[in-house]
């Protein structure tokens, strides 16, 4: 049997997980900091969406977390990110930034642009944004009509104006796409000059048959922010050890399910089989390591016989600043796992399932803790080297119908 159903079925649950709830409040189970001695300088300020705004946290050394006075702050919309200068959130329609002080705290909001006025516009409304590495360009993605036929994927740049915080629009570029809405942001290579993007999408030549792209996209960022196409489907390594009939050279492929970054040239890739190989079925996915060259092309010389299984459904990639750790989410599938990186060289596990719960959203901060908040309401949040894995004083925190969780390192 083959699994060309569940290339539907995988990327429509996803989509319908990652959809972000309604803001809802966090309260922590770790007891308060005590007063009379001075807490040690945080380093990382942790961003946690509430029903009442958006709780800060100032995380420790040891990465416990202390709530930031003057919480929760008001917002409108789901958290994004901040760029240290300015916080950005995100509505159906519209993008909206606020200032940040000195101590991550959040101002009243500066300026908001409605994504419907510019291109891309037409390929519905918003799902999702991320910030590039500079902090100075939101990419927000657009693929959600309101009649549920996913036409086009839109990626939409707005520039964050430095000194006042206000938003323009650059540009947007536009692919088709066949399959549901999902939420696949960009990753940036470190050298902010590429990015790469999941769209599960196709084209025709001049006629049948369908040529799917697996999914792979590359992007070069423009000196004004602005993404362009580089290519359309990426090197993957062949799925299976066969020789591919001939004239289905289209169909044994892999179909990629989430990219992220290390912190040099290489890109960690989450795929599943198209098809199951003539010598057997593949019921799980398998995690990949691309290297980059300098023209942004990826290229792999992993094979399905050396790439790790993960015990995790890879819902959700994130690396460790350092590109030395991979941090799974699970997603509908639940769990939290983590692999050693080793660039171009095969992925390697390290960690057994932290956690089974429904992991929607993971973050590093420099000083080598993972945060990972479930669905079900639990902050995660362990300490994690190459050598070891510990849970951080106060893990986990208990969250009331969880929206959201941005880390910035300090």
């Amino acid at each position: 049997m083959t699994n060309r159903f569940l290339r539907y079925a995988l990327t429509f649950g996803v989509a319908l997980f990652l959809t972000d709830p309604a803001f809802t409040q966090l309260t922590s189970t770790a007891p308060p900091a005590n007063g009379s001695t001075a807490a040690p300088a945080p380093v990382a300020y942790v961003y946690v969406g509430t029903s009442k705004g958006i709780n800060l946290y100032n995380a420790a050394p040891n990465g416990k977390l202390t709530l930031v006075s003057g919480s929760p702050f008001k917002t409108t919309g789901l958290m994004i990110g901040s760029n240290q200068r300015y916080f950005i959130t995100l509505g159906i329609n519209w993008v909206r930034s606020y200032p940040v002080k000195g101590n991550g705290a959040i101002g009243a909001q500066v300026s908001q642009i409605n994504t419907q006025n510019y291109s891309g516009g037409d390929c519905g409304t918003t799902n999702g944004a991320v910030l590039d590495h500079s902090g100075q360009d939101v990419y927000v993605l657009l693929n959600v009509p309101p009649d549920g036929n996913n036409a086009c994927d839109a990626y939409q740049t707005f520039k964050i104006a430095t000194t006042s915080g206000q938003l323009t629009f650059n540009g947007a570029t536009t692919q088709d796409n066949t399959s549901p809405p999902m939420r696949n942001l960009p990753t940036f290579l470190a050298n902010n000059k590429f990015a790469y993007g999941i769209n599960n999408f196709y084209f025709l030549t001049t006629g049948p048959p369908e040529i799917y792209l697996n999914g792979g996209s590359t992007f070069t960022r423009e000196s004004n922010g602005t993404l362009e196409v580089l290519n359309l489907g990426w090197g993957f390594p062949p799925p299976y050890d066969y020789d591919v009939p001939q004239g289905d050279e289209n169909l044994w492929v892999w179909l990629p399910l989430q990219v992220t970054a290390d912190s040099t040239n290489h890109l960690a890739v989450g795929m599943y089989a198209w098809y199951d190989p003539p010598k057997g079925s593949s019921s799980r996915p398998q995690l990949a390591s691309f290297a980059v060259d300098s023209q942004g092309h990826p290229v792999s010389t992993n094979t399905y016989k050396n790439m790790p299984t993960p015990d995790v459904f890879p819902a959700d990639l994130n690396m460790s600043p350092d590109g030395k750790l991979l941090a799974l989410g699970g997603g509908a599938s639940g769990g939290l796992q983590v692999f050693h990186f080793n660039g171009a060289a095969p992925i390697t596990k390290y960690s057994k399932v932290l956690t089974t719960g429904l992991i929607s959203w993971i973050h590093w901060d420099k000083a080598n803790h993972l945060y990972a908040l479930s669905t079900g309401g639990k902050l995660y949040v362990y300490t994690i080297t190459p050598t070891s894995i510990a849970a951080a004083p106060g893990s986990p925190y208990t969250v009331s119908g969880p929206a959201g969780l941005f880390v910035v390192p300090r």
